[in-house]
């Protein structure tokens, strides 16, 4: 009789549904935020009930109230865990670093002055930008310095390019005679 109940016991213990992943095992984002991910669901068709969530790289993602939050570039694994049960997924973020000036003038006289304001954001996070590099298409119409300040030297129209490592940017400026 008692191994009649063991072999019951074992028959039943892998009856139970099947935890699976509801979508695709690698998901690409090029932003920062919500990770629009695969869920978790049962082979019986339903949905688990109190799947706990996780990361295995904090810097590249965290989990927040059940939901994925890309928060920095690279690959991780994540992982649900359901009544011993669990399913995984690759995460990998790749944002993409957007550089820009801030309210750069169309038109300068010769012999002004111009400090330019650069801005970065990072899969639609505003980053601080360090070790900018500047540098005039013409410098005989102007010149710029390490920190972004022009100089209108002579009359014509140049290009300013800001170089940081994974972006750039560009804006025309036409210098006009002194008034």
């Amino acid at each position: 009789m008692l191994t009649a109940f063991v072999v019951a016991l074992i028959g039943c213990a892998g009856s139970g549904p099947e935890l699976m992943l509801d979508g695709a095992d690698h998901v690409r984002v090029e932003r920062l935020g919500m990770v629009d991910g695969p869920s978790a669901a049962l082979s019986d068709g339903s949905a688990p009930d109190g799947v706990e969530w996780s990361v295995e790289s904090s810097e590249v993602a965290r989990v927040e109230e059940g939901r994925v939050i890309a928060q920095g570039a690279g690959t991780t694994t994540v992982t649900g865990s359901w009544k011993g049960q669990s399913v995984s997924w690759a995460l990998e973020v790749v944002p993409e670093l957007v550089v820009r000036f801030e309210r750069v003038p169309a038109e300068v006289n010769v012999g002004q002055t111009h400090t330019l304001h650069v801005l970065g954001e990072l899969g639609g996070v505003e980053k601080t930008l360090t070790d900018l590099t500047f540098v005039s298409s013409d410098p005989a119409v102007l010149t710029i310095d390490d920190a972004g300040t022009l100089v209108a030297v002579g009359e014509g129209l140049a290009y300013v390019t800001v170089t940081v490592a994974g972006g750039k940017a560009m804006a025309e400026i036409a210098v006009t005679p002194a008034e």
